[in-house]
Formats: C-alpha cells, structure tokens, sequence
C-alpha cells in the first residue's frame, strides 16, 4: 500500500508499506516493531548487551556457541524503533 494517504506520522517509513491486520498478528504470534523507550530498564538492558557483543566483535573474541544469542540481539535491534 501506498503511506502517502494513511494519516498519522509516517517519517522514516518510505513510500510503501505492508499492512496487516493488528488481531491476526496478535493471533499468530507476530511482533514485527517494538518500540524501545528510553527510560525503560528494558532498553538500557539491549543496550548494554548488543555494545558488549560489538565489543566482543572488535576483539574477535565472538563465541560462536553463542550465535543464536548474538542473532536475537541483533534482530532485536533491527525490528526496534524508539518512542
């Protein structure tokens, strides 16, 4: 769908976007966005772990045991917008 006729704030978006249905996601157990604020103790937790693992990257001391962490980490991250 094109944003251009949606209303509210749609900056940082781009021009398309794919809309579904909140209840469905609900019942399928989608979560596609989380909205990180920035006081939440949630935040500075994901914060501080994704600077340890760039720091363990740095060093090249990453453990490769841990991979399925250090790809949570990162998707977390990635489907992450601040409030």
């Amino acid at each position: 769908m094109h944003v251009d006729g949606l209303f509210g704030n749609n900056d940082g978006y781009g021009e398309y976007g794919l809309g579904l249905d909140k209840k469905y996601c609900e019942e399928k157990g989608l979560q596609l966005v989380s909205y990180l604020n920035g006081k939440a103790s949630q935040t500075e937790m994901l914060r501080l772990v994704f600077n340890q693992g760039l720091d363990l990257m740095d060093k090249g001391k990453l453990d490769e045991t841990n991979e399925d962490l250090y790809d949570f980490i990162i998707t977390q991250v990635s489907q992450s917008k601040p409030l």
